[in-house]
């Protein structure tokens, strides 16, 4: 640097003697175009340097021990100081709030990452991908991070109830779906799992016996296109609530829109079962173990359906193929001892209610079993 300080010196007295030539004037000018240049390319050159020092030690701070980590993310934020106090692209305060979110020090981060427009697009791909690789934790620390930057950021909710449930945290899960569903429609359809989140709202809501409260999360992930599950759960919520022409009227139209899978058919038939449409319920429990017959429910229900209707041979064929597909579920094994007991075949039923007490001992159904291996 003294020596360009003492070059520059040289050149100005060059240019101020009274004795200089167009060629002296030329070869002046064309040198300090050299050392504007050359400066210029040195503190680029310089900049580069640290911005790919800091580039590796951020790559190098993930898979490693803490230790190690926690080295390569302060030599990142050093290195990414030093860039920022030349360059203030955003793209290095996006890589320096990385770098102190490794650090454990969030309050820098977010502040590097307010800087950044793409910063919520970011953090929730790296939740995503935390959620993929089935790191719960990290996932659910980077979309509260992301909350921390925009407050407005609630579509971040659908992706982090997902996250709940995978933990079987269902009432964090269920206050996150809800939080999602609240915002308003447009924004909803942008998010890609929305009809997922709602569809997972509506069953929650059921798993706590709301059904009226989970109905207009299930439509609302039909109109999505939420799929076959969406359409029979809100079938099966009219069933419960006993409105049996719009459960009819839902499961008609999965069986319509999905005739190849079994469980439009199921659901059908325990709508028309619970109506007082036992023929109609047989035909659909039937054309469910025909298409999956490897369905233990199908089967049950099936049987259930030839039992109602005095079919006792079939509902017994039905009910053992139940048990043979799961053989470690009750209810078929309680229907088979039932249904022994009443065509007066004891010994039977009593085999059959051994089975259930070894398997659920403390099940309410297996009283009357408990009962009658008592006599």
């Amino acid at each position: 640097m003294n020596q360009l300080r003492t070059l520059g010196s040289s050149l100005r007295k060059a240019v101020s003697s009274p004795k200089r030539s167009c060629v002296t004037e030329s070869l002046v000018l064309i040198l300090l175009i050299v050392l504007v240049i050359g400066g210029s390319i040195a503190s680029r050159l310089q900049t580069f340097w640290w911005r790919n020092q800091g580039g590796i030690a951020l790559a190098q701070a993930h898979g490693l021990s803490e230790e190690q980590s926690l080295r390569r993310a302060r030599r990142a934020v050093r290195e990414f100081d030093r860039v920022l106090s030349v360059d203030s692209n955003h793209l290095y305060h996006l890589h320096r709030a990385q770098a102190y979110y490794l650090l454990g020090e969030i309050d820098k981060a977010i502040l590097d990452f307010q800087r950044v427009e793409e910063a919520i697009p970011y953090i929730a791909a790296q939740g995503n991908s935390a959620t993929t690789q089935g790191d719960y934790s990290r996932a659910e620390s980077l979309y509260r991070l992301a909350f921390a930057v925009d407050q407005d950021a609630q579509w971040l909710y659908c992706p982090l109830g997902l996250v709940y449930e995978a933990q079987d945290r269902y009432d964090k899960a269920l206050q996150s779906y809800l939080v999602f569903a609240q915002l308003e429609q447009d924004e909803v359809r942008l998010v890609k799992e929305a009809k997922d989140c709602l569809y997972r709202a509506g069953r929650l809501l059921q798993a706590r016996g709301e059904d009226l409260r989970a109905v207009p999360y299930l439509r609302q992930s039909i109109e999505l296109g939420g799929g076959v599950l969406p359409l029979v759960f809100l079938s099966d919520a009219y069933r419960r609530l006993e409105d049996f022409e719009q459960a009819i009227s839902w499961a008609e139209r999965a069986v319509s829109e999905y005739p190849d899978l079994e469980q439009p058919h199921l659901y059908l038939g325990l709508a028309c079962r619970d109506s007082g449409l036992p023929s109609a319920a047989l035909r659909q429990f039937l054309i469910a173990a025909e298409i999956n017959p490897q369905n233990d429910v199908a089967h049950f229900l099936l049987g259930q359906a030839y039992e109602a209707t005095g079919q006792s041979q079939e509902a017994l064929q039905e009910y053992q193929k139940a048990v043979d597909i799961s053989p470690e579920k009750v209810g078929a094994h309680l229907a088979l001892a039932g249904l022994y007991r009443k065509l007066g075949h004891d010994r039977l039923a009593l085999a059959e209610c051994r089975i259930v007490l070894q398997l659920e001992p403390a099940d309410d159904r297996a009283k009357w079993c408990r009962s009658e291996l008592e006599k």
